[in-house]
């Protein structure tokens, strides 16, 4: 004898669902294209650090023998850093961005001013 359940047939209904962006997301979008910035601004930087200090490419980082190594080593990890959380924050943006824009976008402005200061 096969079990109760073997001959229930299950029916799915197909619905569609819509995500209402709300207008204060622009906010959000602004504050996106306004934190690659920051990745320009930490290319400068560092461009002007390899120029200043004599570091040349491919090298990433100077020796600890290198005279100023401590000051070139920071604006290039600085830099780094940039770029490892740049993406994120900006995904974690437009993501809350749905529910809390104006929230969202003044976060990721904060971060944004954080990095250049």
């Amino acid at each position: 004898k096969s079990p109760p359940c073997a001959h229930v047939i299950c029916r799915h209904t197909r619905t569609m669902s819509t995500i209402t962006i709300p207008k204060e997301f622009a906010w959000c979008v602004l504050a996106v294209g306004a934190a690659c910035f920051t990745h320009l601004y930490g290319n400068f930087k560092v461009g002007a650090a390899r120029k200043k200090y004599n570091i040349q490419y491919p090298q990433m980082y100077a020796e600890k023998s290198d005279a100023h190594a401590k000051e070139f080593n920071c604006a290039q990890r600085a830099h780094q850093n940039t770029l490892e959380w740049l993406s994120v924050c900006q995904v974690l943006t437009l993501v809350n961005g749905f529910v809390f824009p104006i929230t969202a976008a003044c976060l990721l402005g904060t971060w944004t001013v954080g990095r250049i200061m």
